[in-house]
């Protein structure tokens, strides 16, 4: 089978085609958490489908998800054929959230490491990385260094009962004023949801009240949601970069400056 999920809001949007039958219009049932929801057809007009010959030019489909599945939960969903076949289109995630999920910004602590060697094993899981390459012992040095607003500021995203993404600001004294390095990632299921958005605020927020007067980061250049996101939020590219432990040769260098609200001064070690 041939097809992709092109769109997923509150309906699944894309096209579908049987290489072997490419003009017939297939018949779809949604499932979600292996529960039959919605059958529809595949029978909308796809002409860009039919130009780049993948299929016939009625292929497209929409299915409408039941508001009771819209509970902003985590969800696992595939369509099935006519003929009982399950179909998983590129597009549709392992897992998909569903409708907004109640979602909480919570500062760092250090009884959070399991949900948080939780959430940073499943990030290199997403990043193709080796989850073992987390360790509860280094993890657990993060947390409470992240416990010195002096030095690390640590904004974690709870959702569904877990951590699901957070924003890290490494603040160094440079050129004789406060500025911060900054990490973030939010796991793929809660992504285009304001949650990345969201951290970024409350910590450009936190570097600002303490006397950052600049932030940081590194993004691939082939990452344009990202890219689109920082942009908004007001970085730019940076002519050079301050420290050169703050630089990553793979990625864009960006540069946003704060509104410091209080004096530049950094502790002694």
């Amino acid at each position: 089978m041939r097809g992709h999920l092109d769109r997923l809001d509150d309906a699944l949007h894309g096209w579908v085609v049987d290489p072997a039958r490419p003009e017939a219009s297939l018949e779809l049932t949604l499932l979600v958490d292996g529960v039959p929801r919605a059958t529809t057809r595949a029978s909308l007009p796809r002409p860009d489908v039919a130009a780049a010959g993948l299929g016939g030019p009625a292929c497209g489909f929409v299915l409408p998800l039941p508001p009771a599945c819209l509970d902003g939960d985590e969800h696992v969903l595939a369509l099935r054929l006519a003929d009982g076949r399950c179909f998983l289109p590129p597009g549709i995630p392992a897992r998909t959230l569903l409708g907004t999920p109640q979602v909480q910004l919570l500062p760092a602590q250090p009884e959070m490491l399991p949900e948080m060697v939780a959430l940073l094993r499943q990030t290199h899981v997403e990043s193709a990385l080796d989850p073992g390459l987390v360790q509860p012992e280094e993890v657990s040095r993060w947390l409470r260094e992240a416990c010195d607003p002096a030095r690390r500021l640590l904004t974690l995203a709870r959702a569904n009962g877990r951590l699901v993404g957070y924003a890290e600001v490494e603040r160094q004294l440079v050129r004789g004023t406060l500025a911060g390095l900054l990490r973030m990632s939010v796991l793929l299921a809660y992504r285009r949801r304001g949650m990345g958005e969201a951290l970024l605020a409350r910590v450009e927020h936190r570097a600002a009240s303490l006397g950052d007067q600049a932030m940081w980061l590194t993004v691939a250049e082939a990452n344009a949601p990202a890219r689109a996101l920082y942009r908004k939020r007001g970085f730019q590219r940076a002519p050079e970069v301050p420290l050169p432990a703050w630089r990553d040769p793979a990625g864009l260098v960006k540069v946003k400056q704060l509104a410091a609200a209080a004096p530049a001064t950094l502790p002694p070690p």
